[in-house]
C-alpha cells in the first residue's frame, strides 16, 4: 500500500517549506532589486519560482487528482517565467547561468504536472540534476563562508548571485556572498522534494 498524501506532505512539513521558501523569496527578491539589467531578470526569475513553490506547498497539490488551481497557476507563471529567460538569455548570448535557469523553470513546471501521467525515468532525471544542483550550490556557499576566491565557471552564478558569462575567478568573497547560492540550494532541495513525492 501506497503512503497517503498526509504522511508524504503532513501540514507541519509543508508549514516548515513555506517558511523556508519565503525566506528564499525575500533574498532573491532583493538580490534582483539591487542589480540592473541581465541579471536583475535571471534574480526575477528565481524570485517568481519562489513565489510559485510557495504556493505548492501552501496548496497542497497532492490533496485533488489532476491540476487543481494552484498547480495550474504556478504551471502558467513557470510558462511565462520560462519566456523570460528564453528571451533574456538570447539578448546577451546563452552562457550556463542562463541555461541552468531554464532547466530550472522546466523542472518547476513539470512538477504540476500530477503524478500519475509523469515517466518516472523523466521524473529521475529531473531529480538527479536537482540533486546535483543542490551539491554545487552548497559548495558554492561554503567556500564563500571560508572566503575562498572562486572560478565562475563552477558557481553557475558568481559568488554573489549574479549570472556570469566571462568565467573568470572572483576577485574576494564574502560571508555575505553565501546568501544567495544557498537560497538557490533550497529553492532547488524544494523542487526535489515535491518532485519526489
Amino acid at each position: 500500500m501506497y503512503p497517503t498524501a498526509d504522511v508524504l506532505l503532513p501540514t507541519w512539513w509543508r508549514a516548515v517549506w513555506v517558511v523556508l521558501l519565503l525566506g528564499v523569496l525575500v533574498v532573491l527578491a532583493l538580490a534582483a532589486a539591487r542589480v540592473t539589467g541581465r541579471p536583475r531578470a535571471w534574480h526575477a526569475v528565481y524570485a517568481g519560482a519562489a513565489a510559485c513553490m510557495v504556493v505548492m506547498y501552501a496548496a497542497n497539490p497532492m490533496d485533488t487528482p489532476g491540476f487543481n488551481g494552484a498547480a495550474l497557476t504556478v504551471f502558467v507563471i513557470a510558462l511565462i517565467g520560462l519566456a523570460t529567460v528564453v528571451v533574456a538569455g538570447f539578448r546577451g548570448g546563452i552562457t550556463a547561468p542562463w541555461v541552468i535557469a531554464v532547466v530550472d523553470v522546466v523542472t518547476l513546471a513539470y512538477i504540476q504536472i500530477p503524478a500519475d501521467v509523469r515517466p518516472v525515468i523523466v521524473c529521475v532525471l529531473f531529480a538527479c540534476y536537482l540533486a546535483v544542483q543542490v551539491a554545487l550550490r552548497l559548495t558554492v556557499a561554503v567556500r564563500a563562508l571560508r572566503g575562498a576566491p572562486q572560478r565562475a565557471s563552477r558557481t553557475l552564478v558568481d559568488p554573489s548571485g549574479r549570472p556570469t558569462s566571462d568565467g573568470l575567478a572572483a576577485p574576494t568573497t564574502t560571508r555575505a556572498d553565501a546568501v544567495v547560492p544557498i537560497a538557490l540550494a533550497v529553492l532547488a532541495l524544494g523542487m526535489l522534494y515535491m518532485l519526489s513525492v
